[in-house]
């Protein structure tokens, strides 16, 4: 399989100069580390991180500090929240097996105990632990067990980590574009692409919703379904897509009717997010009356999710996991899911593209007006002024391009009206682009070369570069990238 990669020259030893002759002998071989050297007192796991970005050091011939031969196909991009450093990194070990996962990086192998990485299950997609200094004797394990390996680079390093430390960018270039160049920087020839890519990825979300209408005839439960995965959009999309999986659509349906504060409880008690199942009190009425009413809904069976299973760290509290199912709460409570599918069909029918998006994100916004959640960002975490919505205008045209659309769509096609499917193919193809992150901006770079949102002109476009990262560019399967291989000479 092509990897893209661009060639790796080999560094001579005597490149790396007496600091790699030092790393080989001495107190390095009792200690896994070399004496601290003048200026090293500053190095931080920022500085390691700059390095494995970047890929500045000896990548031919990397060994792991247990001995296993190791190839860098793509260091994994960059990520701010709880979890490994790196995501999607591509690694071949032992000169045969290529996985996909994360890599944690730490100045020291020890850290990784002394950050107690070893109890938390976010880091068990972690593949590969980088180090500067590796300074433990025994074997580092991921909290479900497994061996971690680790690399050390200061054995790889071409001059003192001091040295390199002055002299690498704060924010290096990602390694292989700096050697490769970008996909396709010429943005004219790349948006026809892209946009045949969005389609590619709507016609699949299209083709699953049309499947599951010939088995279950209600288009209401797959909304339900849907707009119940969409709350966990990014760092949760896991524990939702179980919640929305054990929830039966005349439960919802039935808690939805006894009213939004049983709807509310019985989301939050099933994702285990309740104060009780956090070991947190409730801090006022409204809170006592979830509590109450999970404990009447919630049945012999235990919740299918705690609230381990749920990010908080690194995701804005505006979207923490409670006040996502309390706004849906609120939204099924009001507009019955076959209501809020026939005021959407209607709005495709009676408006022109644009302004039908509009009209679809202002069905789903749940605005914060009052109750417990227009001043708490989570249970027991009060604001001293009002929040954002529940669900804003930007989480609903998520919803609008991920869920209500391709379902719409579907539903068209299942009810013999061609309009309405049409109509929603059209509003995809002419919706404005919905928020950034962290995914796409890296395509951005990756295909154009740049974080420019130029030739991202629609949410289709957007969704084409997300539908590229799936099926070429995360395995780095570039001879069957849309865009094109990189050309020649590049890669």
């Amino acid at each position: 399989m092509s990897r893209c990669l661009p060639p790796a020259g080999l560094l001579l030893a005597e490149r790396r100069g007496s600091y790699r002759r030092a790393a080989a002998s001495g107190p390095l071989a009792a200690s896994g580390r070399p004496p601290r050297a003048a200026g090293e007192a500053s190095l931080n796991e920022a500085f390691v991180a700059r390095l494995w970005r970047a890929q500045r050091f000896a990548r031919a011939a990397l060994r792991t500090v247990e001995g296993f031969p190791l190839e860098v196909v793509y260091p994994g991009r960059r990520r701010g929240e709880r979890g490994p450093d790196f995501q999607d990194a591509l690694l071949v070990f032992a000169a045969t097996e290529l996985r996909r996962g994360g890599v944690e990086v730490h100045l020291r192998s020890s850290d990784w105990v002394r950050h107690g990485h070893h109890h938390d299950p976010a880091y068990n997609t972690t593949l590969l632990h980088v180090v500067l200094w590796h300074d433990v004797r025994e074997p580092l394990r991921r909290q479900d067990g497994a061996l971690l390996p680790t690399l050390a680079l200061a054995g790889y390093l071409e001059d003192a980590p001091a040295v390199l430390a002055a002299t690498l960018p704060a924010d290096p270039g990602e390694w292989p574009l700096t050697e490769r160049g970008a996909c396709g920087p010429d943005a004219a020839s790349v948006g026809q692409r892209l946009e045949a890519a969005g389609l590619a990825r709507f016609a699949a979300w299209r083709a699953r919703y049309e499947s599951e209408l010939t088995v279950q005839s209600s288009a209401a439960a797959l909304l339900c379904t849907g707009l119940i995965e969409a709350t966990g959009f990014g760092a949760n999309r896991e524990p939702a897509r179980v919640l929305a999986a054990t929830l039966p659509y005349p439960t919802l349906r039935a808690a939805a009717a006894a009213g939004d504060t049983v709807l509310e409880a019985l989301l939050l008690g099933a994702a285990g997010l309740l104060p009780s199942q956090r070991g947190l009190p409730p801090d006022s009425p409204a809170v006592a009356a979830l509590e109450a009413a999970w404990r009447q809904w919630r049945g012999n069976a235990p919740p299918p999710l705690t609230a381990r299973h749920w990010r908080f760290h690194g995701v804005r509290p505006a979207s923490y996991p409670p006040r996502r199912l309390a706004g849906l709460a609120r939204l099924l409570a009001r507009q019955p899911p076959e209501r809020l599918l026939a005021a959407a069909a209607q709005a495709l029918r009676t408006r022109a593209p644009r302004p039908a998006a509009r009209a679809l994100a202002e069905l789903l916004v749940v605005r914060a007006e009052e109750g417990y959640w227009r001043d708490h960002w989570d249970f027991g975490r009060a604001s001293a002024r009002p929040l954002p919505a529940l669900l804003g205008p930007e989480r609903a045209a998520e919803m609008v391009v991920n869920v209500l659309l391709p379902l719409l769509a579907a539903w068209g096609e299942a009810l013999g009206d061609a309009a309405l499917t049409a109509a929603a193919v059209t509003c995809y193809q002419q919706h404005p682009p919905t928020g950034d992150n962290e995914r796409l901006r890296h395509m951005r770079r990756q295909v154009l070369g740049g974080a420019s949102r130029a030739v991202i002109a629609t949410a289709c476009r957007q969704q084409g570069l997300l539908h590229i990262y799936q099926q070429t560019c995360g395995w780095r399967r570039c001879e069957g990238c849309v865009i094109g291989p990189p050309a020649a000479g590049r890669g």
